[in-house]
């Protein structure tokens, strides 16, 4: 019997997205085809909102995204926010605290925009390079502003609806140092979703957290799934739904937790070769 599938949930970097951060032309245009015959594709990403919007100009979600590793709920076609966990002001103390200790780079994401703080002087490649991709309305809102590492002091949290802390890092080194410290923080969670990052959330968010809260605005059946991802942030979505991939550069965590493993990466069109034969579409 053909597996039946109706939703196609794709995380985005190391997934989606090629190592040049754009989707493959090949497996666009198959997405696309799929779309028409029916199928459902939205993504389930760490990004904010804000950074997924440029992905939609190459294959536009049906449904409405998780974002922030399942934190935000957004539905594109309205322009709102569905569904938000945010992390507790009692919660962001003591992790700006740590930050601004560490003296390292880090993003702020909240429902509206994305704040991002770098050393003075010492400009974060990886923030600049994450700033440039962000395209209209954002950019003349000013959704993605960076600013002095000294500034963060001054930010007024108790305002703001954040839905999650990325720290960012050149020295992998340190990840497993800074754990330790969050361990002490009351009501969080963390996930390294890449090799230079922390992803710090409320502690009841992750993507199955979000593919819940999708579940409940949308009528989505997890039985009628498939989720495709590389990352360790995506195994406990891979485990709420019927069918998962994970992609051949995957981590090994996602491997283990997988139903299936793609045969070609991110960068060789893994999910288009992957749903061909699955799917048994020419």
């Amino acid at each position: 019997m053909k597996p039946k599938v109706q939703n196609l949930i794709f995380d985005l970097d190391g997934t989606l997205l090629s190592w040049g951060h754009e989707p493959l032309p090949q497996t666009v245009t198959f997405l696309k085809e799929l779309q028409k015959q029916g199928f459902k594709i939205t993504f389930a990403t760490g990004r904010s909102h804000i950074l997924i919007r440029n992905t939609t100009q190459f294959i536009q979600p049906d449904l409405p995204v998780i974002s922030s590793n399942g934190a935000l709920i957004y539905d594109f076609a309205r322009e709102k926010a569905l569904h938000m966990t945010q992390l507790a002001p009692q919660s962001v103390v003591p992790i700006m605290r740590l930050l601004l200790q560490l003296e390292e780079s880090f993003c702020i994401y909240t429902d509206k925009k994305v704040f991002g703080f770098e050393k003075p002087g010492i400009p974060c490649k990886r923030l600049r390079t994450t700033q440039s991709k962000i395209v209209e309305p954002d950019i003349t809102q000013n959704n993605f502003t960076i600013n002095p590492l000294t500034d963060a002091s001054k930010f007024d949290f108790a305002t703001q609806n954040i839905t999650k802390i990325l720290l960012i890092t050149e020295d992998r080194g340190r990840i497993s140092k800074i754990t330790k410290h969050l361990d002490a923080i009351e009501n969080i969670s963390y996930v390294s979703s890449m090799t230079f990052a922390l992803d710090i959330m409320h502690k009841d968010v992750n993507k199955a957290y979000g593919l819940k809260a999708l579940e409940q605005q949308t009528g989505l059946d997890p039985q009628m799934t498939m989720v495709f991802g590389d990352g360790d942030n995506d195994v406990e979505i891979f485990n709420a739904v019927k069918y998962s991939v994970a992609m051949a550069n995957g981590s090994d965590l996602a491997k283990q937790n997988a139903t299936f493993i793609s045969e070609f990466d991110n960068d060789h069109d893994g999910i288009y070769h992957f749903l061909q034969c699955f799917l048994k579409i020419e």
